[in-house]
């Protein structure tokens, strides 16, 4: 699988854009932490915006069930 996404990915971008590295454990959970934060405050700016997706839906529910269950929990976590 990853190596598909490298052959699509450096054939829409070309090969000299873009740089593959093999990340330690330490850098590949920060890596994900940081998707995962930046993830969560866009979807708060779509449910704000009033731009939900059926795919918001299924997987936080509804604007307060988000902001409830999901965004608050996320921000207790990045400000402890």
């Amino acid at each position: 699988m990853a190596g598909t996404l490298s052959a699509f990915f450096d054939e829409t971008l070309s090969a000299n854009t873009a740089d593959y590295k093999r990340l330690r454990y330490q850098e590949r959970r920060l890596a994900q932490t940081a998707d995962y934060f930046c993830s969560m405050e866009l979807a708060a700016l779509r449910y704000a915006d009033h731009e939900k997706t059926s795919t918001y839906i299924k997987l936080f529910g509804g604007h307060r069930a988000f902001k409830a269950n999901h965004l608050k929990q996320m921000r207790k976590k990045l400000h402890a």
